[in-house]
C-alpha cells in the first residue's frame, strides 16, 4: 500500500483498500482526460474547478486570491464542501450528470464548430463549458476526499504507470494496446 493512502480501517465508506487504490486510478483517469479536454478547449480548469465549491473557505489573502489555485487549495475546498454529499454514489451521479452536460453541448454543435479552440461557439456555451468541466473536477475531489485520496498523488502516480506501460519512444503517434510494447522493452 501506498504511504500517501491514509486510512483508518480496512475498508472506508465500504471499499476495501483495493478498491480504494482502484478507484484512485479511476480518479486519475476521469482527471486527466477532463484536464486534457480543457486544455484543448482554452479552459482555465484549476479556475473552474475552484468556481465549482459552493463554499469557498475562509477569505483569500491577496498574495493566494491572485495566484492559480493547486490541488492543495481545491483539495481544502472539498473537504469543506464534503458534508454537502450523502453518498459517493451521489458524487457519481453528479460527475455523470455534468459530463452528460458537456457531451450535450459538443452534440449542439458540428464537428467543425467544436475544434480546437471552440472559435465558433458562443461566449454563453464556452462558459457553460467551463461551469460543466469544473463541476466534474469538484465532485473529482469530493469523491477523493471521502476516501482520503490525495489527487495530485494518483494522477502523478497514474502517470508514472502510464509512462511504464506506453514507452515515449515506441509509442509516440500509435494507438496501439500496452500489450503491444510490453515484448519489446523486455
Amino acid at each position: 500500500m501506498d504511504s500517501q493512502f491514509v486510512l483508518n480501517d480496512a475498508t472506508k465508506n465500504g471499499l476495501s483498500i483495493p478498491e480504494i487504490l482502484h478507484l484512485g486510478e479511476e480518479i486519475a483517469d476521469v482527471f486527466i482526460y477532463s484536464s486534457r479536454l480543457c486544455q484543448l478547449c482554452c479552459v482555465d480548469f484549476g479556475s473552474a474547478v475552484k468556481s465549482a465549491s459552493p463554499i469557498t473557505g475562509p477569505s483569500s489573502t491577496p498574495s493566494t486570491a491572485a495566484r492559480r489555485p493547486n490541488f492543495k487549495d481545491i483539495a481544502t475546498l472539498a473537504k469543506l464542501n464534503l458534508m454537502m454529499f450523502r453518498s459517493p454514489r451521489q458524487l457519481t451521479f453528479l460527475i455523470q450528470s455534468a459530463a452528460g452536460q458537456v457531451a450535450g453541448l459538443f452534440a449542439k454543435h458540428s464537428e467543425n464548430d467544436s475544434q480546437v479552440d471552440l472559435a465558433k461557439w458562443t461566449d454563453v456555451d464556452k462558459a457553460l463549458l467551463s461551469i460543466y468541466m469544473g463541476k466534474i473536477g469538484f465532485y473529482l475531489f469530493c469523491l477523493a476526499s471521502m476516501y482520503d485520496l490525495d489527487v495530485g498523488f494518483v494522477v502523478a502516480r497514474k502517470f508514472l504507470k502510464n509512462e511504464e506501460k506506453y514507452p515515449v519512444q515506441l509509442s509516440r503517434g500509435s494507438s496501439a494496446k500496452y500489450t503491444a510494447y510490453s515484448n519489446s522493452t523486455a
